[in-house]
């Protein structure tokens, strides 16, 4: 900071140019709280997306998992998903349900399950679908409609536990 005398031209330029400097002070203590705080949320962030992935990894080994777009269109399905039905994950990717339809269910039952998941809320059932190899199999599922801030779906979570054996 420097001294001098405030009643010239001089003095009143130094004295703006020490306000400024107080101003620019201030403003890096701020960016550095402000730097603190980024690096504290991404640490908790990292953590979150650590949980995340433990959780997704504990589903995906006890559970058939598939999620699609507010459409009815696949976008993810994990490996039991693919190994229960027979199709590899291409040949699920951007289908619809159609494809491990059996023809078993009549047009009501699906409307059902399609109107309560686009209410959002959660449907659950049995549903017997065919495999690629033109097996049957049975699955108890839980459809999960993920919302919106209106409260309309994003997308679809269908957890499916393979229930065959129980139905044969």
């Amino acid at each position: 900071k420097l001294v001098f005398d405030e009643t010239n031209e001089i003095g009143e330029l130094y004295r703006g140019f020490n306000l400024l400097m107080e101003q620019v002070d201030f403003n890096t203590q701020r960016l550095q709280a402000v730097r603190n705080e980024l690096e504290n949320s991404n640490l908790e962030l990292n953590k979150l997306n650590y949980v995340l992935q433990d959780h997704k990894f504990a589903i995906d080994q006890a559970a058939k998992v598939s999620i699609t777009n507010p459409d009815g269109v696949i976008t993810y399905v994990n490996d039991q998903f693919c190994a229960m039905s027979k199709y590899s994950k291409d040949e699920l990717l951007g289908k619809t349900y159609a494809v491990v339809k059996s023809g078993f269910h009549t047009r009501e039952f699906f409307a059902d399950l399609w109107s309560t998941v686009s209410r959002g809320e959660v449907w659950k059932g049995e549903i017997q679908n065919r495999a690629k190899d033109g097996t049957y199999y049975w699955v108890n599922t839980t459809i999960v409609p993920f919302l919106n801030e209106e409260g309309r779906p994003t997308q679809y979570f269908a957890i499916h536990f393979d229930i065959t054996s129980r139905k044969e």
